[in-house]
Formats: C-alpha cells, structure tokens, sequence
C-alpha cells in the first residue's frame, strides 16, 4: 500500500506527545504522594492530558482524510479510535475531580481499552504500509497499545479498592504510553524526511 507521511500527521503527533507527558506526570503523582490536594492536581494533570492527547489524535485523523479522502485507511481508524478513548478519558476525569470515583474509574478502563483498540489498529495500519521506518512507528504503536492496556489493568484494580497497586500499575502504563508516543513521531519524522529526498 503507498502512502505518505503529512506534516498534519507529525503536528498531531507532537501533540499527543506533550499531551501523554502530562497525563504521565499526573499519574506517577498520583503513585508517589498521598497528599489530598497533591492527588486532586494529579488527576487535573491526567484530565487535560487526555484532552490534548486526544486533540493530537484527531490532528493525525483529519491531516490523513485530507490527504487520502477515498481512501480510508485502518491507520486513520486507529487514530479516530484513539481519539476517542482519550476524550472518554477526559470525561472519566472530570467526573473524578467531582468526587464520583466508581463512576469516574469506569468510564476511564473503557476509555483506556478503546485506546489500546486504536493503538494496536495503528500498528498493524504501520506494519502494512510501505513506509521505510514502518517497523519502527509500528513499536512506537505497540508501546502505546500496551500502555493503555497496563492503565486499564490499573483501574481495575483500583476499582477492587487495591489503591496503591492499581496507581503504581497505572502510572507505569502511563509512562509506557509516552515513550510509545515519542517513538512513534520520532518515526514519522523520519519518514517525512526521506519523502522529501525521494520526492
């Protein structure tokens, strides 16, 4: 399948990137303090994280139905998919800051398993595509996959009242997820590079 790289494309990425840092920050506070108002600024920082990640995600989803709109690809599902389970997220979290927790908890393991969905439907949209660092955003997808997968694992846990496990586990998803973000606009960078020689 060819395809191409769109600077919309790498925008996103940046944003989601700077999006999931946040939301990175905010969860491993949330693991590392036990101060009320510490707390509250931790899941504030996940909230808005989750917004701007998913901010970045549709950034990524429009740039490529602009650049491809008879054709829409499993990649740009993945990111519409994604988008979503971040704004899931967002809700999940301001339903948190308004002390609804069982509510709150609920709405974000479904709205990290819908992410997890998208992520991997990015990976395997990058392991078909003939991009020449394809395998490379295809890692950077699996990491976020997995990431959102662990912080789903996490709200279960702290559903079943096991606090600090389930924020250790999701401050560790967390983390995942970024380092997955960072790879995979790195990648596409990469390959927006070689287009532009090629081309």
């Amino acid at each position: 399948m060819s395809a191409s790289v769109e600077k919309g494309e790498i925008v996103g990425g940046i944003v989601l990137a700077f999006g999931s840092a946040i939301a990175a920050f905010g969860d491993t506070l949330l693991a590392k303090t036990d101060n009320p108002a510490l707390k509250r600024k931790g899941i504030e920082a996940v909230t808005y994280g989750s917004l701007i990640e998913g901010t970045g995600n549709f950034i990524q989803t429009f740039s490529r139905l602009k650049a491809n709109p008879n054709i829409i690809q499993i990649e740009t599902i993945g990111a519409g998919v994604q988008g979503i389970g971040n704004i899931i997220n967002t809700f999940g979290g301001f339903i948190l800051l308004d002390d609804q927790e069982i509510r709150g908890l609920q709405l974000d393991f479904i709205g990290d398993g819908v992410q997890a969905i998208g992520a991997s439907l990015e990976a395997i949209g990058a392991l078909q595509s003939d991009y020449y660092y394809g395998s490379i955003l295809a890692i950077g997808e699996a990491f976020q996959a997995y990431g959102a997968a662990i912080e789903a694992y996490g709200n279960v846990l702290l559903l079943c009242k096991q606090k600090e496990e389930g924020e250790r586990i999701q401050a560790f998803g967390s983390q995942l997820l970024f380092i997955g973000t960072v790879i995979s606009v790195e990648a596409l960078a990469w390959e927006f590079k070689i287009q532009e020689v090629t081309f």
